[in-house]
């Protein structure tokens, strides 16, 4: 199915199946998805944003940190964006847990190039599209079995988001850091995972994380 569940036998992964190839844009979807579900996971949204009503709060630092996070996506070559990571803490320097988006996602060209070069016949390359409203469902679907609405713990707490990738994404809504500060409570790697391209990309994408440089972006909630 198009957005398959599925828990890692190691702890702290969890993973969903797209089911088809996946483009960045798709995937900035994806990931604007799996920011809302975090927040509302988090206590800092109490209800999904669609329903909130405009000029709340809490509304507009939603709004404020998705749309941060689709305009550092948003017209970018696939090759430029490696990793999301969005941070709950106290402060960029005070994290107490950190969910790692890893960016995987299909390339016409390279699909094209694997074809000739070997017999195995993938989907990589096959047309993109953005995600519509079943699929969009099925992962609020999966994402919430993951991570259930919780009310706010009280306790002072922001979302930070950082980008890993080249230089090329660096602008005036983000500032170059060195690292992300270790997670009290550790880390969790969620995935969209998609057969195919996917792991030729990431053999590949390999060679250029010693490249790679982490923005945070200025807007937070």
């Amino acid at each position: 199915t198009s957005s398959e569940s599925s828990r890692s036998e190691e702890e702290g992964n969890r993973s969903i199946c797209a089911g088809r190839c996946v483009c960045l844009h798709a995937f900035s979807q994806w990931a604007t998805l799996a920011l809302e579900s975090l927040l509302l996971h988090h206590g800092l949204l109490s209800a999904p944003l669609s329903v909130l009503e405009k000029g709340e709060k809490e509304a507009e630092g939603g709004e404020r940190v998705r749309e941060a996070l689709r305009r550092s996506l948003k017209g970018r070559r696939h090759q430029d964006v490696r990793e999301i990571l969005v941070c709950f803490g106290v402060s960029p320097l005070l994290v107490h847990r950190v969910y790692r988006l890893p960016v995987s996602v299909c390339c016409e060209e390279e699909g094209e190039e694997r074809e000739e070069n070997e017999e195995e016949i993938t989907r990589c390359g096959s047309p993109c599209a953005a995600l519509n409203a079943i699929e969009q469902r099925k992962i609020n679907r999966s994402l919430f079995s993951m991570f259930p609405p919780e009310s706010s713990s009280g306790k002072t707490q922001r979302v930070y988001i950082v980008v890993r990738g080249s230089e090329q994404l660096l602008s005036e809504e983000a500032t170059e850091v060195e690292g992300v500060s270790k997670a009290k409570e550790g880390e969790i790697t969620l995935e969209w995972s998609h057969s195919g391209c996917g792991r030729r990309m990431k053999e590949e994408g390999e060679k250029r994380d010693e490249e790679s440089i982490l923005m945070r972006l200025k807007q937070f909630m």
